[in-house]
Formats: C-alpha cells, sequence, structure tokens
C-alpha cells in the first residue's frame, strides 16, 4: 500500500529521463521516517521498538495480550509531541520524568512502561510487568 506522498510522487511529472524534479524530491524528503530529516517529524507515525516483549507476556498472560495489541495499534497510528498529547489518549498514564510513561494495563493488573522520544517518533517498551513487579521495580529504584 502506498501513501498519498508516494503515488503523488510517482504521478508528478519526471524529467526527461525519467527522473523527478527536485520538487517532488523535496516532498518525499519532508515525509522520511528516518527521524534525522528536519520536518520529516510532523506527520509519521509512533515507532514502536521491542514490540516483542509486548507479545511474550501475552502469551504468558493471556487477559493482557488484546489490551496490549489496543494499546500498540493506538500507539503506532498516531504522532505524539509531548506528554499532554499522550494524557489525551491514555488519561491514566504516569509520566516520571521527560521521557518515561507508564501505562496501566488491564485496570492496573498491569504495568507497561516506556520511553517515548517524541522528537523521534519512537516508543520503546522498557518493561511490561504486573503490578506486584512494578512496585519491586519502584523499591529497588530500577525506574
Amino acid at each position: 500500500m502506498q501513501s498519498a506522498e508516494v503515488r503523488r510522487f510517482e504521478a508528478a511529472g519526471r524529467g526527461a529521463g525519467g527522473s523527478p524534479g527536485n520538487q517532488d524530491l523535496d516532498i518525499v524528503t519532508a515525509r522520511s521516517q528516518i527521524g534525522n530529516i528536519p520536518g520529516g517529524r510532523e506527520s509519521c507515525d509512533m515507532h514502536i521498538i521491542t514490540r516483542t516483549r509486548l507479545t511474550e507476556f501475552g502469551r504468558k498472560h493471556e487477559d493482557a495480550a488484546q489490551p496490549l495489541r489496543d494499546w500498540a495499534r493506538m500507539v503506532r497510528r498516531k504522532a505524539y509531541a509531548e506528554h499532554l498529547s499522550v494524557r489525551t489518549d491514555f488519561p491514566t498514564a504516569d509520566f516520571i520524568g521527560p521521557r518515561k510513561v507508564v501505562f496501566n494495563i488491564c485496570g492496573n493488573r498491569y504495568r507497561l512502561v516506556v520511553d517515548m522520544r517524541y522528537d523521534l517518533g519512537r516508543v520503546y517498551i522498557r518493561h511490561v510487568v504486573t503490578h506486584q513487579e512494578y512496585d519491586r521495580l519502584i523499591a529497588r529504584r530500577l525506574l
């Protein structure tokens, strides 16, 4: 499935040698998901890193599998820029410092701890734990 920018790029007039004009290249690079191109962050969705931790936890705790999939689906489709925008979608989320966010899963039975890099459009899964394990992490000051 092609994005609108790619279709617009391919449909745009190509030069004599079949190469796109500079304006068309600017459209494509401005929408880059690499994260190091200025202006590319505004239109990209969030990229979840180490999603396998979610699926592994879902296998161990079957009641958490669907809520974790729902969380991942919602986060992937958004382009969060700050804590406030996360708070609108997840009102029970707790924020620890400038990057760390703790989400309640299954009515606070489980905790999902992530590092959100708003500037890069990335979400790093750090911990998916039960509430008791989360309390132990806090007591040991590992969060």
